[in-house]
């Protein structure tokens, strides 16, 4: 990591983590958000994921309380009910940008209950992909962030998770 690199990601993680506000994590898959919209009764389609989308990143003066906002691969294409991208709303707003880069949860192997996050390996290649969030990456423009979980059971079999939140 060259100087310049350095000094980006001192800036970032500066950003984040002035005046006491939070990430807003925006970046449920689209099997996730639709099986949240199947329980209440919501059409599971696109628009209407893009419509609650929408609420989140363009809800007035949320950038009073977020520094950044992690988003999903679909989300980085979509745009607010007048054709604005979300992603220049919220440069608009100067909240960072960050992008979902793993591949969801999946089972421990040989340890029934606990669970990893999948997806991390690989992820210097995938950032080189030809996809809208990969070419976001590679120019550099907002940092990507990743949270990763862990469910470990404990010797009372309770499970315990773990997150850590990666640059």
């Amino acid at each position: 990591m060259d100087h310049i690199e350095i000094e980006k990601l001192k800036n970032t993680v500066s950003k984040m983590m002035q005046d006491k506000k939070g990430i807003l994590a925006a970046d449920e898959s689209n099997g996730t958000c639709n099986s949240r919209f199947k329980a209440l009764g919501i059409p599971e389609t696109e628009e209407e994921r893009r419509r609650w989308r929408e609420i989140l990143i363009c809800a007035p003066e949320m950038e009073k309380y977020v520094n950044g906002v992690i988003l999903y691969d679909e989300t980085i294409r979509q745009s607010d009910g007048e054709g604005k991208k979300f992603t220049d709303v919220l440069r608009e707003k100067n909240v960072l940008i960050g992008i979902k880069v793993d591949e969801g949860l999946q089972e421990f192997i040989d340890h029934p209950g606990e669970t990893l996050t999948h997806g991390l390996n690989g992820l210097r290649l995938e950032c080189k992909n030809t996809n809208h969030s990969a070419r976001l990456l590679q120019n550099g423009e907002r940092p990507t962030v990743s949270l990763i979980e862990l469910q470990v059971k404990t010797q009372s079999a309770k499970i315990q998770k773990f997150w850590l939140a990666m640059l």
